[in-house]
């Protein structure tokens, strides 16, 4: 295999644990600053992001290009939602730092399959 394989396969795969830490570091500062009525919306913000987030650990720790692409076009549709959500309530914060993220999946993703990784 080449290097230049290894190294887009890595990019991709930090970029995505990036992502997907990023969205659990988010949903536990939700939890801990919601009052009663949002802190259950933030805990099952918080059981999802979990899961993406170990999910994101199997392609750094495992070389597996089909679970880091599926998990690359996971990621890129929340980071596409995230910016729909940031649209809608006007936010220009989070707004832009989802459509980077999306950019980024979205480059990851088709630098993946312009290579057999």
């Amino acid at each position: 295999m080449k290097m230049e394989h290894l190294v887009i396969y890595y990019v991709a795969s930090y970029a995505t644990l990036l992502s997907a830490f990023l969205g659990f570091i988010f949903s536990v500062m939700a939890i801990r600053s919601s009052d009663c009525t949002g802190k259950t919306t933030a805990f099952y913000l918080f059981a999802r992001s979990t899961v993406l987030a170990v999910a994101s650990l199997i392609p750094v720790l495992f070389y597996s290009p089909h679970v880091l692409s599926a998990l690359t076009v996971i990621m890129l549709v929340v980071q596409v939602i995230d910016v729909g959500i940031g649209i809608l309530i006007k936010n220009i914060r989070r707004t832009v730092g989802p459509f980077i993220m999306a950019a980024v999946h979205l480059t990851c993703l088709l630098l993946l399959n312009s290579v057999q990784v």
